[in-house]
């Protein structure tokens, strides 16, 4: 094997290995205990969880009790690509997981302060039911 093919395999590996690198350091989910986007994060231990008249309502027609809503903002998985850290005036999260019922759902938390977390909305990702929410 000549020396020109050798580097080029060693930089094709390089390469590789590198993406894989990089795509383990971009994952789109994050289960730790406070993750941070950005510059901002959200932290699963909350003191004070506040319902807005939207998440009640998409809780009540989507089939989600406050027991499951607690279980995604513990487990749940951020969807980095679904969160927005940028939004004003507080934070929100997309999380998502599979309730203690089997519903797969993504569920939107705002960070409104240290010990604040508000229940934007509830999604089931795997059916589509009829809310009449406004």
């Amino acid at each position: 094997m000549n020396k020109s093919r050798l580097l080029s395999m060693l930089v094709f590996i390089g390469l590789l290995v590198a993406l894989f690198f990089l795509k383990e350091n971009n994952s789109e989910v994050s289960t730790d205990e406070s993750v941070s986007i950005g510059e901002t994060s959200i932290n699963r231990n909350h003191e004070r969880i506040i319902y807005t008249k939207h998440a009640k309502c998409r809780m009540g027609c989507r089939f989600f009790s406050k027991k499951e809503v607690l279980e995604i903002l513990k487990e749940g998985k951020i969807n980095k690509r679904k969160s927005k850290p940028n939004d004003t005036p507080c934070p929100s999260y997309a999380l998502e997981g599979r309730t203690s019922d089997g519903q797969l759902a993504r569920m939107v938390f705002a960070n409104c302060g240290h010990d604040e977390i508000k229940v934007i909305t509830c999604i089931d990702l795997e059916a589509d039911y009829s809310c009449d929410c406004y």
